[in-house]
């Protein structure tokens, strides 16, 4: 295989369609056809719904016997899997400030059958962390049982039907057949030598900001609060930020697997955080994971209580204000920014196994202002999920104070790079 020459290429992105996760924009197929994909290092998939990308249209298009069924905390899909062009466009530094790159016949799930919202207003996903999330299965088998031809998944054959549970049905009777892992998008980008094998994020807000009421999606994209950049191959080259890095090694590639050792409430004893259950050892592998498609930290219920105790030592009025604050519903809620903004909110540390240095992140982070309507607050900081182990979900709010690289090559499991944000 001839590789190309490695570029870096940084492409604004914005959290404004996908409730605070970012977004940016690729063209697909042979019509170019714009999508507003996710950026999520917490999955493996690149996957868009249909309306916007019209495969049918799409002469690049090489169907396969793939089919994937994905589920989210929030939503989930099935659909075929399928071939085409992928191009991406932004400032490359040796190329010029409007370069674009295109991989020919690139891995592509189209989302045929979805539960509502299971992108937010975003048209897909792009899933960057590593091939054991991003599963297919083979149905050769079955269309030949079936006699169906030709025996690919695309155009869909089975019927439709966007619920929960419709999903978790077919999930069932994929397991009947053979399953493989199937390389992503951005791995097949790197070996094909588009990039070097990283990538970085700027990110200001883990939630939408509202600088006034009622704005349009335009005027919100606008707000630089609301921007940002994902930058393919960049490194420290990038000159977006300031001070020494805090380096994180990657422990396992599953997720971007990290080992949280504890956290702390500004200057008081930190709290350890809990190893991951034995039971949970061989699917999360890890007791926390680095996750840009999440946009909270989540913490596992003994230390989320530890936190509240250690916010009712600084000041009681801090745990009493969290534990009114509305439960989550699926949906991001928020206060009025006066019943909070005036308490003493105390930076929290996250220190991790291996590391002398802590990642902080400050009030600015955990608490949204202006989210999720202008003039409330939006509390980022949340107990463990139903149905999740006891693994910290470090999301944006980790994120939002500093320049990111993940750095996928370096040894030995690769390192996740955090330096401080130029303001």
């Amino acid at each position: 295989m001839v590789k190309s020459t490695p570029l870096t290429l940084k492409i604004p992105i914005t959290n404004v369609y996908a409730n605070g996760d970012y977004t940016m924009d690729v063209l697909i197929g042979s019509e170019q056809r714009k999508a507003r994909v996710i950026l999520d290092t917490g999955s493996s998939t690149f996957a868009v719904h249909p309306v916007n990308y019209c495969p049918e249209s799409d002469h690049y298009l090489t169907p396969t016997p793939y089919a994937q069924d994905i589920t989210y905390g929030l939503g989930g899909w099935t659909g075929p899997l399928v071939k085409t062009a992928i191009t991406l466009s932004g400032e490359c530094s040796q190329r010029g400030p409007a370069h674009t790159i295109t991989a020919a016949q690139s891995h592509l799930a189209v989302a045929s059958q979805e539960q509502p919202h299971a992108f937010a207003a975003a048209d897909g996903i792009l899933g960057l962390a590593y091939h054991g999330l991003n599963k297919a299965f083979n149905l050769q088998d079955y269309f030949e049982a079936h006699q169906v031809t030709p025996a690919v998944t695309f155009p869909w054959p089975f019927p439709v039907q966007p619920t929960h549970q419709a999903i978790a049905d077919f999930k069932k009777f994929l397991w009947r057949y053979q399953e493989q892992d199937i390389q992503p998008l951005f791995t097949e980008w790197e070996q094909h030598g588009y990039c070097a094998n990283r990538f970085a994020f700027v990110t200001r807000r883990s939630s939408v900001h509202h600088r006034a009421a009622d704005l349009s999606t335009q005027a919100l994209e606008q707000d630089p609060l609301n921007q940002g950049y994902f930058i393919l191959g960049g490194g420290e080259e990038q000159p977006l930020y300031q001070g020494e890095f805090i380096t994180i090694p990657v422990h396992d590639h599953v997720y971007y697997n990290v080992e949280l050792a504890a956290i702390s409430v500004a200057n008081l004893a930190p709290r350890s955080a809990p190893p991951l259950a034995a039971k949970d050892e061989h699917l999360y592998r890890t007791n926390a994971i680095l996750d840009t498609g999440a946009s909270a930290i989540v913490l596992p219920a003994s230390l989320y209580q530890a936190l509240l105790e250690d916010f009712s030592t600084i000041d009681e009025r801090l745990a009493t204000c969290i534990k009114n604050y509305p439960v989550f519903n699926g949906q991001e809620q928020g206060i009025a920014i006066a019943d909070m903004i005036d308490l003493p909110w105390p930076d929290i540390q996250f220190w991790f196994q291996e590391v002398a240095a802590p990642l902080t992140i400050s009030a600015k982070e955990y608490w949204q202002l202006n989210a999720p309507e202008f003039g409330q607050a939006s509390f980022k900081l949340f107990s463990q999920l139903a149905h999740w182990p006891n693994q910290t979900i470090l999301g944006l709010p980790i994120f939002n104070p500093y320049f990111t690289i993940f750095d996928r090559a370096a040894p030995p499991r690769g390192q996740v790079k955090f330096a401080p944000l130029y303001d």
